[in-house]
């Protein structure tokens, strides 16, 4: 997550531009303490960015971590769907069943193709309007790279006896098709479990 993106949640939450000091641009809220957002480009600040989030008052569920929640509003007889959390992904259906499919479509195709360049999607955070979960084989690819946090490809490949481009394709949504055994390998690798439930 890079400071735009931060940004963009804490404003879906209500969070408000007071001023700019420096390289700092700092949120307010009535009844919270203001928040300071230092601005570094698209430079992924997904540590920093949880912990603000967390003193912001917006802590993401670890249980709601592969559900993003869209927003629909009727303009004419358009019903626009659109992700607080990732503000570039809006499309529309003209029902609200056909805007929440259309929601889906356009959410699993962002995070995929983010993912593939190698940018780090931003958490859900956003809990109201409907929620919409991520298609199995993007968020395996999304857990893979935050697993991986700010350790470099070539050293998770080494930890796991992969090659270096056996492991890239596993956090590559589009080229990725892994075996459950393997899942449970890099579970293993990093001191986790893997679950796996069919709803």
């Amino acid at each position: 997550m890079n400071a735009g993106q931060l940004i963009d949640i804490l404003k879906a939450y209500g969070w408000k531009l007071d001023r700019i000091e420096g390289s700092h641009h700092i949120f307010v809220k009535e009844g919270n303490l203001p928040v300071p957002v230092p601005m570094h480009g698209n430079r992924d600040i997904g540590y920093l960015a949880k912990r603000i989030l967390k003193e912001a008052g917006i802590e993401r569920k670890r249980q709601d971590a592969m559900l993003y929640h869209c927003v629909i509003e009727r303009e004419g007889e358009e019903f626009i769907a659109q992700f607080p959390d990732m503000p570039n992904v809006v499309t529309c259906g003209f029902s609200r069943e056909e805007a929440l499919r259309m929601a889906k479509e356009a959410l699993d195709g962002v995070l995929a193709a983010e993912i593939a360049r190698g940018a780090p999607a931003p958490p859900p955070s956003f809990q109201g309007g409907h929620p919409v979960s991520v298609a199995s084989h993007i968020a395996v690819a999304m857990q893979l790279r935050e697993l991986r946090g700010d350790k470099s490809q070539t050293e998770i490949a080494r930890k796991l006896g992969l090659t270096y481009q056996a492991y890239q394709r596993l956090e590559n949504p589009q080229r990725a098709n892994p075996t459950l055994k393997t899942l449970e390998k890099i579970a293993g690798a990093f001191g986790k479990e893997l679950f796996v439930t069919i709803r």
